[in-house]
């Protein structure tokens, strides 16, 4: 793709005739009245002509997942008369149904929040020589439509481009966008951009999988079929309708959540002989970088905090792939357990034992590679 130089190469880059339009206008989705007499493939339900399909409920009793209940080992702790990951504590949350291929479009029930949400950064004073970039010499729409076309049915080329149209807004005013209060206005850039990613989520597929979040606190862990961090913390905040909010890695090049408690978070507080205490302290940190925990040590406060976070769509989890979770030991699974029973609403994500293309639209190398590469453009500075 062609990158600009210069500010004036940038006006021509987005204009009506520039690469930037060429780049959004040249995807192009199969006209809905030419599916008309066709049939979905996940309902088997005919394609209006008026372009107003949606799922029914029929697909919830499609099968979704293609996953196996045996990846755990022989040897889990046994609580009782049954293993942990099947206790009465903490249920089986393995779901048993087969995989499914997903048409490669779809209309995101979520977009119109994500316009009006993209709308709202982009009138703020601090953006608007990133929205006056964005828009060029165009007079017939706004910024947002620019990037989310309302008529548009997305796949992953397109969503694809909109992520690079952006960056590449952003890089032709990086300068003026970080002089003065940079921090804010690269707070305010992350967020956007945490916004526009939850379109790589499959809405059919989240309609389906969503009554497993609001089992948050009753199971043992819920099994994501990704193969990422980074694709679990955008699923979650597609689930609870909010930015995805992402960070890189200290030392690899690497994004993931910003709320996900990696295997790394426990590795030298398992190892201690007060174990449990340790890592809610560290939870506590974490949760509230500012301030220390209660000095009584109560247990209900972080609790609380946790639940009021979960209820607003913004929940704290720890995140482990399946070979992690493989690999704990008898003792260090028992001090997970005990750690979610008293604090039930902090989750067990569990990744990488069933990995598809049914959670996501964009695969999600792709949308690392993505997001690193903008991330790091606001570390740099170029």
């Amino acid at each position: 793709m062609v990158r600009p130089n210069s500010e004036a190469h940038f006006d021509v880059f987005l204009s009506h005739n520039g690469p930037l339009a060429r780049c959004l206008a040249e995807h192009q989705q199969p006209p809905i009245d030419g599916l008309s007499g066709q049939h979905c493939p996940q309902t088997d339900e005919p394609y209006p002509a008026d372009g107003t399909y949606q799922p029914s409920q029929k697909c919830d009793d499609i099968a979704m997942f293609n996953i196996s209940p045996n990846f755990l080992p022989e040897s889990d702790v046994d609580m009782g008369s049954e293993r942990i990951h099947e206790s009465s504590l903490f249920p089986s949350n393995f779901p048993q149904s087969s995989h499914t291929t997903y048409a490669p479009f779809q209309r995101c029930l979520l977009a119109n929040t994500i316009r009006q949400e993209i709308h709202k950064l982009l009138t703020k004073p601090e953006l608007e020589v990133l929205r006056l970039n964005l828009l060029a010499d165009r007079t017939d729409c706004d910024a947002v439509a620019l990037l989310l076309p309302e008529e548009k049915m997305l796949d992953c080329d397109y969503i694809e481009k909109a992520i690079t149209a952006y960056h590449i807004a952003v890089e032709a005013v990086l300068d003026k966008l970080l002089n003065g209060n940079s921090n804010s206005n690269v707070g305010f850039l992350k967020t956007l951009l945490g916004w526009l990613i939850l379109l790589s989520v499959n809405d059919v597929w989240m309609n389906v999988f969503k009554n497993k979040f609001e089992k948050w606190q009753t199971v043992e862990f819920i099994e994501l079929p990704l193969e990422k961090e980074l694709g679990a913390a955008v699923v979650i905040a597609r689930w609870g309708k909010k930015n995805a909010e992402i960070k890189m890695d200290g030392r690899y090049a690497e994004v993931y959540g910003e709320r996900q408690f990696r295997a790394e978070f426990f590795e030298e507080d398992l190892r201690r002989t007060d174990a449990l205490t340790d890592l809610k302290r560290a939870i506590w940190k974490s949760v509230y970088k500012d301030f220390e925990p209660p000095r009584n040590g109560n247990d209900k406060t972080l609790a609380n905090v946790l639940k009021i976070r979960y209820e607003r769509g913004t929940p704290h989890y720890i995140i482990l792939n399946s070979t992690q979770y493989q690999a704990l030991t008898n003792r260090n699974r028992q001090i997970i357990v005990q750690l979610r029973n008293d604090l039930p609403y902090l989750g067990t994500v569990v990744i990488g034992t069933n990995t598809g293309n049914e959670a996501m639209i964009l695969p999600e190398s792709t949308l690392e590679a993505l997001i690193f590469e903008f991330l790091n453009m606001l570390k740099t500075g170029k």
